[in-house]
């Protein structure tokens, strides 16, 4: 009897630590994104303070790797939301005043910024000198610029 119990708890420990290091689990920045933009850039610091010792247990950087990039995905599906909102102001002005231009344009500038947050925040990253934690450097700094471009491309168009 004894034995199955440890052959039980044994056979559970693999799905017990991915469990843990899900960080979508303990990582929600919907309440960051109410804020100011300088607000949001402390709440992002924060939650990620708090992801880090939620999986300081850890033997290997993977928990920290999971909040890093669990907060970029979270930026990014936040930025998603501003862009479609924008593409479709863009879209109804352009059909208002029977132009064609502004929903290409922002298409167009939205490409372009993509390449240049993954550009800089490599090269943030390696000026960091962080080594093994390269990778955490650049999921931060990517979800930073991320966070500012929300801001940005909010303020772009009139009304937002």
């Amino acid at each position: 009897m004894k034995v199955t119990a440890i052959l039980a708890a044994i056979a559970l420990l693999p799905a017990t630590v991915a469990f843990a290091e899900d960080a979508s689990l303990h990582m929600n920045l919907n309440r960051c994104w109410a804020q100011d933009l300088g607000g949001q850039l402390q709440c992002l610091q924060r939650k990620l303070e708090a992801c880090d010792e939620m999986f300081e247990h850890l033997s290997t950087a993977a928990g920290r790797y999971a909040c890093f990039d669990e907060t970029l995905l979270q930026a990014d599906q936040m930025l998603n939301g501003v862009y479609a909102s924008v593409i479709e102001q863009a879209r109804e002005a352009d059909r208002e005043d029977g132009m064609d231009f502004r929903e290409e344009m922002v298409r167009d500038s939205q490409r372009k910024w993509l390449v240049y947050r993954d550009a800089q925040s490599a090269v943030k990253a390696g000026w960091a000198r962080t080594g093994s934690g390269h990778h955490s450097a650049n999921r931060f700094e990517a979800t930073k610029l991320t966070i500012i471009q929300a801001e940005v491309l909010s303020n772009s168009v009139p009304n937002y």
